[in-house]
């Protein structure tokens, strides 16, 4: 069964249970697209209303931070050798984030976590990947580009992993170029569902190895690059993906 993110009337019933459990959302949560997939309420709810004192409220934000990815730790401790397929997953999985690929599923890649399949056999072994199918944590899809593909299903176990991952790779980016590191860190995280939070969540694991001189140079290499307006020249081409419609591709 396909569940997708939560309508309107959807996401109002998932507020009133929220309240229920002493829980609520600020006043424009309604308007963030990453809110309304029933994974991400979950997440975050559970980090911030976990051990809640009683008659105590916690209230969630409409901007998602790296705490929503905490939770998988505990959530999904009994994991075993599956969790140890998940780390490698995530690292073939940052890998591929740079290759050429299919307007279609370049867009896609910003909602979901999906591999090539064929990438994926390079580096994981026949029954590891049977074994991930059947406890539930990939399935098989298609691209865009008619490319077959595993997707997670467990993105807040795999953004951690991602994270994690990140956090490793940053210290000997950072000691070689702060500049470099904060483009090569903007470029991976524009291109994963939730990035800027996965982002986040790789600085401060790695801050304890980097130290707070480095740190800082990052976070000031990071700032060189803040948002900016570009223009769209004549005859452009627009290409966008809608959730439940898909994509709108008109020449």
């Amino acid at each position: 069964m396909k569940v997708g993110n939560y309508d309107d009337e959807e996401f109002d019933a998932a507020g009133r249970e929220l309240g229920a459990l002493g829980g609520g959302l600020v006043h424009g949560a309604q308007y963030a697209p990453e809110l309304r997939a029933p994974w991400v309420l979950r997440a975050v709810a559970a980090t911030r209303m976990q051990d809640l004192p009683p008659g105590e409220v916690t209230v969630l934000p409409p901007l998602l931070g790296p705490q929503m990815y905490t939770v998988a730790d505990d959530r999904f401790a009994d994991l075993g050798d599956r969790r140890d397929d998940f780390k490698r997953l995530a690292s073939v999985y940052l890998e591929d984030l740079d290759s050429r690929r299919h307007h279609g599923d370049v867009l896609a890649a910003m909602h979901l976590f999906s591999i090539r399949q064929e990438v994926v056999r390079k580096h994981l072994e026949r029954d590891a990947i049977r074994e991930l199918l059947q406890a539930g944590l990939l399935r098989r899809g298609q691209a865009y580009s008619g490319d077959a593909v595993y997707v997670v299903r467990v993105p807040e176990l795999f953004g951690q992993e991602v994270a994690s991952r990140i956090a490793k790779l940053l210290p000997k980016r950072v000691r070689y170029s702060p500049d470099t590191a904060a483009k090569w860190l903007i470029s991976k995280c524009s291109k994963m569902p939730l990035g800027d939070a996965i982002g986040a969540h790789a600085i401060s694991v790695a801050l304890l190895e980097m130290g707070g001189a480095q740190h800082l140079e990052l976070v000031n290499g990071l700032l060189k690059h803040p948002p900016r307006r570009e223009r769209i020249s004549p005859g452009s081409r627009m290409v966008t993906l809608m959730p439940n419609v898909g994509l709108i591709d008109q020449p």
